[in-house]
């Protein structure tokens, strides 16, 4: 756990940061932009953990940096083309992490009883943001693809089969979390107490 967040987070981070670096010197400026983005985003719960002076969980943290990074490695290296199932695997990955993400700030929520919902409802929200969520996501892509020239959509391949394949991998994975969610949370209770400090937090921040 200690390995994870003092040597290989840090050490995935700096990854990042060479990345950016060697296409600001080759001039690929938008591309080092995006990387940066990519960079302040794993710096995310270490910004909650000192602004709030909470543990954030090992495990999410390790999570959130990983995908981050295997997003920005395969595209710098040209893994979504040269891969068949990267893009596929990045899709499912990433949206399984942030539906979990939301499911457990709904979980925390209801166990506080800000809100109130069934584990029914739970899981239903949690499909539903992940499908929108990648709804968002191939806007995205066709607004780079439109305005930047890019081939996020399907690069070889018909872009609508390649957004279809998407969105079916994004709701797979929200229905994984939906499913599988509060089993997890049974086992680890410190991702919960986490959440539950921080919402209490900020609402003494209000």
């Amino acid at each position: 756990m200690n390995l994870l967040k003092k040597v290989i987070n840090p050490i995935l981070r700096i990854i990042l940061f060479l990345i950016a670096l060697d296409l600001i010197y080759n001039q690929d400026f938008l591309f080092a932009f995006a990387t940066l983005i990519a960079l302040m985003l794993s710096l995310v719960p270490v910004f909650i953990e000192r602004s709030y002076k909470i543990t954030f969980p090992w495990i999410l943290e390790f999570l959130i940096v990983i995908v981050l990074v295997l997003h920005i490695v395969g595209e710098y290296y040209s893994l979504y083309t040269k891969i068949f199932f990267f893009s596929s695997m990045m899709h499912y990955l990433g949206t399984a992490i942030i539906a979990f993400l939301s499911y457990i700030i709904i979980y925390t929520l209801n166990l506080t009883k800000e809100v109130k919902l069934s584990p029914f409802m739970i899981g239903l929200f949690t499909i539903v943001f992940a499908l929108a969520l990648g709804a968002v996501w191939e806007i995205g892509e066709f607004a780079s693809d439109t305005y930047f020239g890019t081939h996020d959509q399907g690069d070889g391949r018909d872009p609508l089969i390649d957004t279809m394949y998407d969105l079916i991998w994004d709701g797979v994975a929200g229905l994984f979390i939906a499913i599988v969610g509060a089993a997890w949370l049974e086992g680890y209770p410190e991702i919960v107490n986490s959440f539950k400090k921080l919402i209490k937090k900020i609402e003494k921040r209000k």
